[in-house]
């Protein structure tokens, strides 16, 4: 790429150069159609006989199209380009997970307790035998 370029001239690599290329072709040929001239001597004339009012509303609502689409492709690029607002969405995502997790935790928390108030021999056993561990463990490495 040269170092110098024309004013005309778009970089291909752009976003939407292209796209905007179109619309301003198709723009200045509306408007060409509106005053009766042509962009390009070897252009043919919009609006002249072999065209319809038909045609022309199909070239606008082509140029709408074109314009929604290209706003559509900034928006979702200017999006993934807001690492920011990104961070934060990632931050939510982990405080609602997070939420998620305690109140299911809370819930089967909940659940063992009212286990142990209706029967708490199975819990006293296990309670009881955890100790009896640690007694032995205890008594081992003394030796």
């Amino acid at each position: 790429m040269s170092a110098k370029r024309r004013s005309g001239d778009k970089d291909p690599n752009e976003i939407g150069a292209v796209a905007a290329d179109e619309i301003e072709a198709a723009a200045e040929g509306a408007g060409e159609a509106a005053s009766g001239g042509t962009t390009d001597t070897s252009a043919k004339s919009v609006g002249a006989s072999g065209d319809s009012p038909d045609d022309q509303e199909a070239l606008r609502a082509e140029i709408d199209e074109t314009r929604a689409e290209l706003g559509e492709t900034v928006e979702a690029l200017s999006a993934k380009a807001d690492v920011k607002r990104r961070a934060k969405e990632k931050v939510e995502q982990g405080k609602a997970q997070l939420r998620d997790q305690q109140a299911r935790a809370k819930g089967k928390l909940d659940e063992v307790s009212e286990q142990a108030k209706s029967n708490p021999a199975p819990f006293a056993a296990a309670a009881g035998g955890a100790v009896a561990l640690l007694l032995v463990v205890r008594r081992l490495r003394r030796r």
